[in-house]
């Protein structure tokens, strides 16, 4: 998926290997599967069974989405309880943020629909009276997480209503092997006649896994971009699909690397590690001078310390200039992930969220970089009908397949994606669904969880990331205080050897 060096912070885009120009001067160096041009109605389908050193290399390194038949295998799973009186026994006192779609029958979800903030027993309620206006999407952790770690993330992977239900998912799903989670969300509603999330993409890897309904799924490939009028100018796709954007419309720096860390955060982590070693080195210096030990001891060791300063403060002042160039503080482009409502919940203190039931909160007004300025036609899957009002998309292949209850999706980060929502009127049994205990399948409206995990940059099963950035942070999630920092790659050149590269600009990212 790369070769070592890709995403360093030098020259990172002068790499020696193939690039397409797209019109917006953006750098194209996706490596992995592409459909052929036009519409393609089949998808490689595989059992929930499946190897998953298998599945690591027949998918998520070639970065091809594929059905996956049945939901997780792990003893952890016990999704097939999720009834709609199940989930409101276990979690109807959580406080959500929905989207409200207006009364007039065109109306939609997304990016001008208002939330709505309530009780998840009242949303489910409500689905239970047939009220097709409402939508639980992904929650904004931010909005509901106090405990922030030092790149202002939050210490979790999940807000309500899934805290409420954590004891029926593994976090760490077996068949995605060693990525690590970014967020897990459940996705809720009722629509009678097709609700669409509009054309997007996003920037975690994804596994998507329907308990309920049906769900069509349009998908394009990442070196698709120059075609589907991205709201955001394209800076790169890296090559294992990671697209990134521009911070300003004429500044191409890449601030993301394919494994989605921002480069402001490498950098200021490189400076913090610099002022640490920069005071122990001081102190060390200053007992050395106070001892009595032997001159030509204390000289040798004086030398050495000073030394040791001068390359800190190099350091130090190196990574200043890159702030200058990357940005600092930065954050990450995460909270514009969104699966099927077509956007994240915009960003809130708490004290700006109401504590009331059925509060209005305003929507956003702006389009996200990675959302699309096309509509497609949901009614038809034929190419004559879809690419009518867009001729150009019949240059690219488009996957359309469809989700029933107990079926899985992985779709690598930033395939493109338009999703059509349907309440199945006529639910599979459980025994049609693969799953004998998928009871749930059964009940009104539709329900889907999804795992977005980072996308991985390494090339191996065991170590699917270039350097352990991620996991050590996902320790300090799990475990505590991280190790440190370790590299899980070798590489001839010296230049390569701290694995910092390409960042993002903020945590929604002009990425």
């Amino acid at each position: 998926m790369k070769g070592p060096g890709e995403c360093d912070v030098q020259g990172s885009l002068g790499e020696s290997m193939s690039k397409k120009a797209t019109d917006s001067d953006s750098v194209i160096d996706y490596r992995g599967y592409e459909p052929s041009p036009g519409i393609v109605h089949s998808i490689d389908t595989v059992p929930a069974t499946i190897d998953v050193e298998e599945f690591f290399s027949r998918f998520i390194a070639q970065r091809k989405p594929v059905m996956i038949k049945g939901l997780l295998t792990d003893k952890e799973w016990k999704g097939h309880r999720w009834t709609n009186k199940y989930l409101k026994n276990e979690a109807g006192k959580a406080d959500v943020i929905v989207e409200q779609r207006g009364p007039k029958e065109d109306a939609t979800f997304g990016l001008m629909a208002p939330k709505v903030s309530m009780t998840y027993g009242e949303f489910i309620d409500s689905i239970m009276n047939d009220n097709d206006r409402l939508y639980l999407t992904t929650q904004d952790l931010e909005r509901f997480e106090d405990d922030l770690d030092d790149f202002e993330m939050p210490k979790s992977v999940f807000a309500q209503p899934l805290k409420s239900l954590a004891d029926d998912f593994p976090l760490q799903p077996r068949l995605l092997g060693s990525l690590i989670p970014y967020q897990l969300s459940l996705w809720q509603g009722l629509a009678k006649d097709g609700s669409s999330s509009g054309l997007h993409h996003d920037y975690h890897d994804n596994l998507y896994m329907l308990l309920r309904g049906r769900k069509r799924f349009r998908l394009f490939a990442p070196s698709a971009v120059p075609h589907m009028k991205t709201a955001g100018i394209p800076a790169r796709v890296h090559s294992n699909g990671l697209i990134v954007y521009r911070n300003k419309p004429d500044d191409s720096t890449v601030v993301v690397r394919a494994d989605g860390v921002p480069m402001s955060f490498l950098i200021r982590q490189r400076k913090d590690e610099a002022e640490v070693e920069l005071i122990e080195a001081e102190e060390a210096l200053d007992d050395l001078l106070s001892s009595d030990i032997p001159e030509q001891q204390k000289t040798t060791e004086r030398q050495r310390l000073e030394s040791k300063l001068e390359e800190c403060e190099a350091r130090i002042d190196a990574a200043m200039d890159d702030m200058l160039v990357y940005g600092c503080p930065g954050t990450s482009h995460s909270d514009y992930d969104s699966d099927e409502d077509g956007e994240p919940e915009a960003k809130k203190s708490k004290s700006e969220t109401s504590e009331s039931s059925s509060q209005p909160i305003a929507p956003s007004v702006k389009m996200p970089d990675h959302f699309c300025d096309l509509t497609i036609p949901t009614h038809s899957d034929n190419a004559d009908i879809m690419f009518t009002a867009h001729p150009h998309l019949r240059q690219v292949g488009c996957i359309v397949c469809e989700l029933h209850a107990g079926d899985m999706l992985y779709l690598p980060a930033s395939w493109f994606h338009e999703v059509t929502s349907y309440s199945d009127d006529n639910p599979p049994k459980p025994s049609e669904s693969g799953d004998e205990n998928l009871k749930c399948s059964e009940d009104k409206g539709h329900l889907a969880l999804n795992y977005w995990m980072y996308p991985p940059d390494g090339d191996s099963f065991s170590a699917p990331y270039r350097d352990n950035f991620w996991s050590r942070r996902w320790d300090t999630i799990k475990d505590g205080p991280p190790p440190p920092i370790q590299k899980v790659w070798s590489s001839d050149d010296e230049e390569d050897e701290e694995a910092y590269g390409d960042g993002e600009d903020d945590d929604t990212g002009s990425c």
